[in-house]
């Protein structure tokens, strides 16, 4: 059996946000746990930030 070396992109869909919302589900209620969400900086109130040590 041969294997790609690279995903195909050309041919690749994007996910809708409701078959996104099935997959979440279907998640949790095979592993009976609740999934995280994303917190964004802006949500938290935080800016972005870089810092460097010298």
């Amino acid at each position: 059996m041969s294997q790609r070396a690279e995903f195909p992109f050309a041919s690749a869909r994007r996910v809708t946000q409701k078959e996104h919302q099935e997959f979440r589900a279907a998640l949790v209620e095979q592993f009976k746990t609740e999934l995280k969400k994303r917190v964004h900086h802006k949500d938290r109130g935080l800016n972005n930030l870089s810092l460097r040590c010298w």
